[in-house]
């Protein structure tokens, strides 16, 4: 597998849904990532933000997640994606904010770089196919090193609604219906 290098734009939705016959997608189909979901605080804790974002212990921002499917390869449905942590998604809160996408790299798991790698917060290549390949509770059960993944390297977090570009392209994606249906708190009135 060469590692491939994706820069999405704002738009991208279409083009991602036409990466079925790029050479990595043969064997695998495109999964559209309309928002990016975190399971915990300690996520948001972590992100660059303002000047009270920690780093993690590694000294690192979190700007960067890894993502997986299995026999799918997951594509942002555009440049700027919300981001939200999973229990305040499924009670239908509003996000943590937006991320802007500079890149999206498609690779096996083991070919991340020790950059990719510390910026999702892991202390190590070690540590992290560790937590992601072999710990007892990870979150991706058939995850190997050899799995194509998805690394999303984004930057600071940025309110909602400080974007209007951000919220025209949402508002044009299929995924816009799904969000106002679970809105509990009228955020997606305010966009």
């Amino acid at each position: 597998m060469v590692r491939t290098i994706i820069t999405p734009t704002r738009n991208f939705y279409d083009k991602a849904v036409a990466m079925k016959d790029e050479p990595f997608m043969q064997h695998l189909k495109p999964e559209i990532v309309p928002w990016l979901l975190f399971a915990g605080e300690h996520h948001f804790e972590h992100m660059a933000f303002n000047s009270r974002s920690r780093t993690f212990p590694n000294g690192h921002h979190k700007l960067g997640t890894i993502r997986y499917k299995t026999d799918h390869v997951r594509l942002p449905a555009s440049q700027e994606l919300f981001a939200f942590e999973s229990s305040e998604f499924n009670a239908g809160e509003a996000p943590r904010g937006s991320l802007r996408l500079y890149h999206v790299v498609v690779c096996p798991l083991e070919e991340l770089t020790s950059e990719e790698i510390m910026m999702d917060g892991f202390d190590s290549r070690d540590d992290m196919l560790y937590q992601m390949t072999e710990m007892e509770g990870r979150y991706y059960k058939d995850l190997t090193p050899a799995s194509l993944v998805s690394y999303f390297k984004f930057g600071a977090l940025s309110p909602v609604g400080d974007d209007p570009v951000l919220a025209y392209v949402q508002k044009k994606l299929p995924h816009w219906n799904k969000l106002k249906e679970q809105d509990k708190t009228g955020w997606t009135n305010n966009i």
